[in-house]
This record gives structure tokens, sequence and C-alpha cells, in this order.
């Protein structure tokens, strides 16, 4: 097995793949991942989900959806619903916070 540290340093762009969005129609189980490993061993293949189920399908498409209009999206009301409650959106690791309706617009177009 080859880790998949050492598998990106080692084979570098042969690692990617350009694959069409669009054709990507199923993703493999959470609990199947494991992402310590460039390749890892298993029937994890066999047991797949469509894409539609996973939790970022529902948000990348309404953002997608709104792309024009990103304050008529699910993402925008939910985020500023959040700042209303005095709960915003904080990632001290990532440097973000997201405490105004203006910042909210922000952080939903550049992610």
């Amino acid at each position: 097995m080859l880790s998949r540290r050492n598998g990106i340093r080692i084979l570098g762009d042969l690692t990617l793949a350009d694959v069409p969005p669009d054709c990507i129609q199923r993703c493999v189980r959470d609990d199947d991942v494991k992402r310590k490993f460039l390749i890892w061993p298993g029937d994890w293949d066999q047991r797949t989900r469509p894409m539609a189920e996973h939790y970022r399908y529902g948000p990348m498409q309404d953002l997608w959806q709104h792309r024009d209009q990103i304050e008529n999206s699910e993402s925008y009301h939910d985020l500023v619903q959040r700042i209303e409650r005095k709960q915003p959106l904080a990632r001290v690791n990532k440097s973000i916070l997201v405490d105004t309706p203006d910042k909210a617009k922000e952080h939903l177009l550049n992610s």
C-alpha cells in the first residue's frame, strides 16, 4: 500500500485525473474512505452511493443554482440566521470569520 502523501510526492501529476464533473454519478461511502492511503484494498468500490446523497452535494447545488444572486441561496440565508443568533461561522485555523451579511456573501462566492 502507498500512503497518499508519498504517492503524490513520487507520482506528482500522475495522481490527477481530468474528469468532466457531469460524468461523476456515484461516490465512495464516508466510512470506506481511508484518506491516509492513495490506493486502499477491499471492495469499497462495490459499495458506492449516488452522488446526490453526499452531504456536500445539496449545498454545492444550491450555490451553483444561485451563483448570480447568492443572496437567494439557502446557504446565504443559513449564514445570515447564524449571524442573527450571534453564532457566526468561525474557522480559526483558516482565519475565517463570517459575522456580517456582506462577509456571508463574500464567503459563499469565494468557497
